[in-house]
């Protein structure tokens, strides 16, 4: 007992002279009392402190410091402790960018929350929960958790809060392409902040305006906006918000041209967070800071970053910077010289970002079905509870009527009676219009849905053509001609995945399948075209008219497309009388038969038989769980038996 009052005693004594201290010097002293012999009561207002001051700067000790904050929670069975102790794990791996172990911890300090009841670790772990999954890219996850967070803040009178909320909510607009709505948010944020004299909230603000105003290209309100940041942080000695400064300001150097102001600029955002161990962010720096290099022609010093990054981000399963770093690895591989690991890297990305494309389309698609699902239950759930209401009223309505019949006050009761009928008939309206609002809800989140997809594939299109279009620009400069004929038939297989995208966002009845018979039919034109031997080449297609999903036509186009490239380069040394003839149609046992075949010269003298298309055609083929055969009789024949093809209804 004279124990804890005197660890009481001592702690009540250091926080009463911070008159005149640093904060530096007021956690120094909690860490004192941490690492004192006082009772371990005392010690849980200082690991708070400590740890929240730690977050950011040194990663190992604040994790050090949780671990220790754990173990007194379980030692003593403090439920809120512990919802502390796993609230601080997920900032911590928040900041660091390892953002499942983050969203792990915050889930669980959410449900000890909602458990107690606790209302402000509820919010607390809303917050980072949005925070989180912008991040994560889940950004219908992202604005539930913020929306929530502003609604509770406002609860609690936490006005600053509910500024770093807007704060966050404009930032996953922004990344969303809202750009009015993320302003509106930002400026509403300022508003508060300076209210509530709030500097390290206002610097957050203002380095968001600025961004949004770097990307819309209005230069001089940005620089106005980092300058207003970068003097706040400098006044209050955050470093860590000073790397945003140097990064966002080396990202605008980098756009105006300006590369020496830019990797000044990025190597004192990546020297503070490497220092901090800032995984995420830092990778974010160094990546623009290889991009810029690599801008300059220092190639060395541009591998050098970019590689590091690789490397890190395959380290820690960061898949958002994984998939900038391939992309990122192929531009500078490419720009030595090495196509080849440029194209694997290139391949690596695009794969990366279908498959990111894929999973968001799919969360999203899983959300609006869930919100119709709930929103059919709860009509269905009105329409029940509105024909036991005319039940209940048509049983009024009889007895009343019998009513009439036996009493001397039938006028009265027949009044009653109008009136009740007329307040049913009242509410049968008021719940039609219900009903009618609900169902034009369904119908726009349906038409948003769609909306999305088709936005989506018109992106993969135009990202996709690009990259035909740099192969095409690489192939002119490039003197070898193997490698020049490399990089053209590398460019007809990317125009071919595109091809899928465009009829995808093109076609206004279904935005699921694509039609085989127009998109083959397009590729094998586009092919002929390309080799410039329309007139002396016999076409035949027979396509039967079917819907395929994109999974299962990608592999399908890139098969045909290297089959008809292989015999326009090899099997007509005389192009005349040359035909090639693609089938393609469902069998009685509902499998896919496919079949491409010419009259040339067959694969006996066909040099390209063996090479890196045949290699492809036999890897595409084991992806679809195909079997194939070969024909040599009057030139080439290929069959492929395709099972199980999920075809769109």
């Amino acid at each position: 007992m004279r124990r804890a009052a005197l660890s009481l005693f001592v702690l009540c004594c250091l926080l009463s002279t911070t008159e005149g201290r640093t904060r530096q010097e007021i956690i120094d002293s909690l860490d004192l009392i941490i690492r004192s012999e006082v009772v371990d009561s005392v010690k849980y207002y200082p690991y708070t402190q400590v740890i929240w001051h730690y977050q950011h700067t040194n990663k190992p000790y604040a994790l050090q410091l949780t671990d220790d904050l754990k173990a007194l929670a379980l030692k003593y069975n403090k439920e809120s402790w512990l919802n502390n102790a796993y609230y601080y794990y997920g900032v911590i791996y928040k900041n660091s960018g390892e953002y499942d172990k983050a969203r792990f911890f915050m889930d669980s300090s959410f449900t000890i929350a909602s458990t107690r009841n606790d209302t402000a670790r509820i919010t607390y772990a809303s917050y980072q929960l949005g925070v989180i999954a912008s991040m994560q890219h889940k950004y219908d996850d992202a604005i539930n958790h913020l929306n929530r967070a502003e609604r509770l803040y406002d609860v609690l009178e936490m006005p600053s809060s509910v500024a770093m909320t807007l704060s966050s909510k404009g930032s996953l607009y922004r990344k969303m392409q809202l750009t009015d709505k993320a302003l509106q948010c930002y400026f509403e944020a300022v508003a508060v902040h300076e209210e509530q004299r709030d500097s390290v909230g206002l610097a957050n603000v203002y380095t968001n305006i600025a961004n949004i105003y770097a990307a819309e290209d209005s230069v001089d309100l940005a620089f106005e906006y980092y300058d207003k940041q970068e003097a706040i942080n400098e006044a209050i000695g955050n470093t860590y918000g000073l790397s945003f400064v140097y990064e966002n300001r080396g990202r605008l150097f980098h756009k105006l041209g300006q590369y020496d102001k830019a990797i000044s600029s990025l190597h004192n955002a990546a020297d503070i967070r490497s220092e901090i161990g800032s995984k995420d962010y830092y990778l974010a720096a160094i990546l623009q800071l290889g991009g810029s290099y690599l801008k300059k022609g220092q190639l060395n010093q541009a591998y050098k970053y970019i590689r590091e990054s690789y490397d890190t981000a395959m380290e820690y399963d960061l898949a958002f910077r994984l998939q900038q770093s391939h992309e990122m690895m192929a531009k500078v591989s490419a720009a030595m010289g090495d196509y080849e690991t440029a194209y694997a890297h290139n391949l690596d990305y695009q794969l990366m970002k279908d498959s990111l494309l894929n999973e968001q389309i799919s969360e999203q698609a899983l959300r609006i079905d869930a919100l119709t699902d709930q929103e059919m239950v709860r009509r269905d759930q009105e329409i029940a509870l509105l024909s036991t209401q005319n039940e209940l009223k048509d049983l009024q309505i009889r007895s009343r009527n019998r009513f009439l019949f036996v009493t001397v006050f039938g006028l009265v009761a027949f009044g009653v009676l109008s009136f009740v009928i007329y307040q049913s008939r009242q509410k049968v309206r008021s719940l039609n219009a219900a009903l009618s609002e609900k169902q034009s809800v369904i119908a726009k989140s349906l038409s948003e849905k769609e909306f999305l997809l088709k936005e989506i594939h018109h992106r993969v299109k135009n990202n996709l053509q690009i990259i035909s279009s740099l192969l095409k620009l690489q192939s002119k400069s490039v003197a070898d001609q193997k490698a020049q004929q490399a990089l053209d038939e590398g460019r007809n297989r990317v125009r071919s995945m595109a091809l899928i995208h465009q009829n995808l966002y093109q076609d206004e009845g279904n935005i699921s399948g694509i039609k085989v018979e127009k998109y083959l039919r397009e590729l094998v034109d586009e092919l002929v075209a390309a080799y410039a031997v329309k007139n002396e080449i016999d076409l035949e297609l027979d396509i039967e008219d079917m819907l395929l999903d994109v999974d299962e036509l990608v592999p399908i186009g890139l098969i045909i497309n290297e089959l008809v490239t292989n015999t326009l380069k090899y099997a007509f040394p005389d192009t005349k009388g040359g035909k090639i003839m693609i089938r393609m149609n469902t069998t009685p046992s509902n499998m896919i038969r496919l079949e491409v075949s010419d009259n040339g010269k067959g694969y006996g003298e066909n040099e390209g038989a063996s090479g890196f298309g045949q290699r492809l055609v036999r890897s595409l083929a084991a992806q679809l769980d195909a079997t194939y055969e070969i024909e040599h009789e009057d030139g080439v024949k290929i069959t492929f038996m395709i099972p199980s093809l999920k075809q769109v209804a």
